[in-house]
């Protein structure tokens, strides 16, 4: 256990104290099986570096004259993130030492071509996936012929869960009572967000595998009654409006937090969640899920079968995109780069603004429904030509779309703003060391947008009920909307509603999520919902260009092939369709009135004692008036009148203006961010301030 490989480890800023607690669980698992197999216990070495740690060990042992490492290859992108131990012995310059890498990808061949890769999912399915079943997994006692083992002086017991999370906090220069509130903190049902640690060492997962696999046939009304059903004992964070969300959907119209498992999420869904960290960690192999799993059909594919092959295509993905294209070299103004939310992989591009003196301030931009982190290149480069305002701009991927991992989850906006607020931590500020940063965003991004300034604010001991339900880093400066989507209330509208009833203050939508006041959630059958999603998928694809021009009134030029085949390649990813199936069972969302703290409507009008997060500071709202998918002009005038500090900017644009028009977009942007630099920096020291209360 060096400090390099455990301070590697994805999720590890954002989920200390999770991810702490699986490591350990995961080596006591590993070790009760290496006695019990080659009858030799688990010996841990503790270091600086791991190749400090292994010319440590040569040192003790001079009368051998060659040690073999067996080491596994998780793959180019995860090797350039520097997790897993591969990634620093590949580069390990001794005589003595032999790496002998080994992997648990599904099959060798496309591994061996990656650069002649299509881009397409479709086309690598037909050339490497259709009728070629994967190698059969190894087992333990498979790897080894050996039967005499030596005692290393310098190994130790396991160590504790607090005692790797106290060394992780160190090592990663953390404030301790962040991490603890930060537990529990991630997607519902996954080993960040509820799952106990207990739950992720090999022995177990392979026994819930088993019982959902042969017990079960994978069939989720099984799954729901068998004693082994392992969400019965996921602890929901009480501050989560992601983990409140997602009790919702599985109450449906009943009490039982967990009745409508096998009809209101998708398929394997509870699985798909589970087996997140474990295929992180290495506690369970792909091919193992491949076996196991019962292959489902044309119209309902196998859940486990659709995760590891998704899996494994996003992996050769980014290792063609890294051999084959200079942007994601770290060539030319954009560069693209990888990053794990919670073991799923995710892509955002990042793009050097200048140098400027307001205290490392960059600029984080969230993409529309359909789109990705490409489609704000044109405003990164206008904001590189005419701003010194920030110092960096980065556009992610949102799970679910661009080529980002699209597993089968039900997507919500309180889970966008959670992998949102994850990337801030993880990546903007841990690893770009971002003082503080401004968000906007375009249509479902500017609401992810928005809900993220408002999750960013949520204090260590508050109490304040967040998406996410831990805090948030308090560094967002301020908020730019683009055409954002979302609802948005106007003081007539909230007046008539005081009339209708009868002056009595309804609960705002966060406390209501809360304290399981919403209406039932009804969605569609499975196969309705499926047939609805491929029917979707199936008219837009051919209509991307058409549907893209009208949204481009001013500059249809704009839409170009770049921008429609990216479009179109990001839909034929596996789970493409998952997005679409959770559009009909989307938790009622915020509204702007509660997540802006407007002098109208905003929750402080609600007596309720339940607390919520909100964003107070600076907003624009730089909208396209000419978007003929709703009264633009009326949108904006609605978001000017909730208060104070929200300046409004008309562009002579459509619904994605930042597209269309990135001059005038760029300038927008850049002329408040310089009439706004003094209230910005004044709201994140009183957020940093307030966040540690």
């Amino acid at each position: 256990m060096s400090d390099d490989t455990i301070s590697n480890i994805p999720g590890a800023v954002a989920h200390t104290k999770d991810t702490a607690q699986m490591l350990v669980s995961a080596l006591h698992d590993l070790n009760d099986a290496l006695t019990a197999t080659v009858k030799a216990p688990l010996q841990v070495v503790s270091g600086e570096s791991l190749t400090s740690t292994l010319e440590s060990v040569l040192v003790q042992y001079d009368d051998y004259s060659k040690v073999t490492v067996h080491v596994c290859d998780l793959g180019p992108v995860d090797n350039a993130l520097h997790y897993g131990a591969f990634s620093a012995l590949s580069k390990f310059d001794n005589a003595r030492i032999d790496v002998r890498p080994w992997s648990s990808n599904l099959r060798d061949k496309p591994w061996g071509n990656v650069a002649t890769l299509s881009d397409r999912f479709t086309e690598y399915e037909l050339q490497y996936v259709k009728g070629q079943t994967p190698r059969l997994p190894v087992n333990i006692g498979e790897m080894t012929t050996k039967k005499t083992f030596i005692q290393l002086s310098s190994s130790s017991n396991i160590p504790t869960d607090e005692e790797v999370t106290a060394r992780m906090t160190s090592l990663l220069g953390l404030e301790s009572a962040r991490v603890d509130a930060e537990a529990c903190s991630g997607i519902f049902g996954s080993h960040w967000g509820g799952m106990s640690a207990q739950t992720i060492g090999s022995s177990r997962v392979l026994e819930l595998l088993r019982a959902y696999t042969q017990d079960c046939q994978e069939q989720d009304a099984y799954w729901l009654r068998h004693p082994l059903f392992h969400l019965k004992g996921c602890a929901a964070n009480e501050r989560s409006l992601e983990h409140a969300s997602m009790k919702w959907q599985l109450r449906g119209d009943g009490r039982d937090d967990m009745a409508r498992l096998d009809t209101n999420w998708l398929a394997g869904e509870s699985m798909v969640r589970y087996l997140a960290a474990p295929l992180m960690f290495g506690t369970v192999s792909p091919r193992r899920i491949w076996h196991m799993s019962k292959g489902g059909s044309a119209f309902f594919p196998s859940p486990l079968r659709t995760l590891v092959e998704s899996r494994e295509w996003h992996n050769l993905l980014a290792a063609r995109n890294m051999q084959v294209d200079a942007a994601y070299q770290g060539q030319g103004e954009t560069v693209y780069k990888y990053w794990r939310y919670q073991g799923f992989l995710c892509r955002y591009a990042q793009t050097d603004l200048g140098v400027n003196d307001n205290m490392n301030e960059g600029v984080l931009l969230v993409h529309g429904f359909g789109a990705s982190g490409t489609q704000w290149n044109k405003l990164m480069h206008s904001l590189c030509d005419s701003s010194s305002e920030v110092c960096q701009g980065m556009a992610p991927d949102l799970i679910g779309f661009g080529q980002s991992e699209k597993p089968a989850i039900s997507y919500t906006g309180y889970m966008w703003d959670s992998q949102m607020l994850d990337f801030v931590k993880e990546v903007a500020v841990h690893k770009n060391s971002w003082k503080s940063y401004v968000v906007g965003g375009n249509s479902i991004g500017g609401f992810t947008s928005l809900q993220l300034a408002a999750c960013d604010t949520a204090t260590i001991d508050a109490g304040e009920i967040s998406s996410t339900g831990g805090p948030g880093s308090s560094r967002c400066s301020g908020l730019i909307l683009m055409n954002s989507a979302g609802p948005l209330m106007s003081r007539v509208e909230i007046e008539k509603m005081a009339r209708d009833t009868k002056n009595v203050q309804s609960l705002s939508i966060a406390q209501a999520t809360m304290l399981k006041a919403l209406p039932p959630c009804k969605p569609p059958s499975r196969p309705l919902a499926r047939a609805i999603g491929g029917a979707l998928l199936g008219y837009l694809r051919p209509r991307i260009q058409s549907i893209c021009k009208n949204l481009y009134p001013t500059n249809p030029s704009a839409v170009d092939d770049a921008l429609c085949g990216s479009i179109l390649r990001d839909s034929l990813d596996p789970g493409a369709i998952n997005v679409m199936m959770a559009g009909a069972k989307l938790p009622t969302p915020r509204t702007a009135n509660e997540l802006l703290l407007a002098d109208f409507g905003g929750p402080e009008s609600v007596d309720c004692p339940i607390k919520e997060s909100v964003f107070t500071g600076p907003v624009l709202i730089a909208q396209g008036v000419l978007d003929p998918l709703n009264d633009a002009t009326d949108r904006m005038n609605r978001f000017g009148s909730l208060r104070k500090g929200i300046a409004l900017d008309p562009l002579q644009a459509g619904h994605c203006p930042h597209d269309e028009l990135p001059i005038q977009m760029g300038r927008s942007i850049t002329n408040w961010l310089t009439t706004t630099r003094t209230d910005r920096n004044a709201f994140v020291d009183s957020s940093r301030q307030m966040i540690n209360q």
